[in-house]
């Protein structure tokens, strides 16, 4: 992890994990895709059902990829700087 890697990973820390969770993980990328996704399905013909359901298991998929990204970066934010 390089020291730009780091600051930025120190500031992120300082600010939560559930900002990180929401912003990041539900809101950057969750709705996001969840918006693109069920867009491009409906425009290939699938239902309204079909197409709304991206926006709420992609949410929750980011939610929970964001959990997993968090315990491996403060892992390796750990390891590089000695702190526990």
């Amino acid at each position: 992890m390089t020291k730009p890697h780091m600051d930025r990973w120190a500031r992120v820390r300082v600010r939560g994990k559930k900002r990180y969770f929401w912003l990041s993980g539900v809101i950057g990328w969750g709705i996001s895709m969840g918006i693109l996704v069920g867009a491009i399905n409906r425009l290939g013909g699938t239902s309204w059902v079909q197409s709304a359901s991206s926006l709420v298991l992609l949410p929750i998929g980011g939610y929970f990829w964001d959990f997993f990204m968090w315990h491996w970066m403060e892992r390796r934010f750990r390891n590089v700087s000695g702190t526990y």
